[in-house]
């Protein structure tokens, strides 16, 4: 017997199925690559996830590709003490920390708070893609 899986119209995973009729209206698909994908309509999209930390090098290297890395090191060199250590020392930068969401502002001084929380997850996203 062959496994088989299936999804709802609206593209809500419904799961595997072997020898056993899925429930009526299911629609058969081609498995999803992970628990948290989505159906677009035509194929599985899995989700980016916001890496957690990214090198310092990758950090440095995103903000430089977005044209920020002088404007960040402006921010940084302003605040001095620890943030400015840090920036200097820390072998990787975390997404969660105090001292990377106090530098949105100053890179994007017209965004909103939540537009802030999204181009820093995009910064991190496209850093954890940038290899030595």
């Amino acid at each position: 017997m062959t496994l088989r899986h299936y999804r709802t119209s609206g593209g809500e995973y419904l799961g595997g199925f072997v020898g056993a009729s899925p429930p009526a209206g299911a629609i058969e698909c081609p498995a999803p690559p992970n628990a948290l994908a989505t159906w677009d309509g035509s194929v599985w999209v899995a989700p980016v996830m916001v890496p957690e930390t990214v090198s310092r090098f990758q950090a440095k290297a995103a903000l430089n590709d977005e044209g920020l890395l002088t404007a960040a090191e402006a921010i940084v060199a302003a605040v001095g003490g620890t943030a400015q250590l840090a920036w200097n020392e820390a072998i990787e930068f975390r997404r969660d920390s105090p001292t990377i969401a106090s530098l949105a502002p100053g890179l994007w001084p017209t965004n909103t708070a939540s537009q802030n929380t999204a181009a820093l997850d995009a910064l991190f996203i496209a850093a954890a893609q940038i290899e030595v």
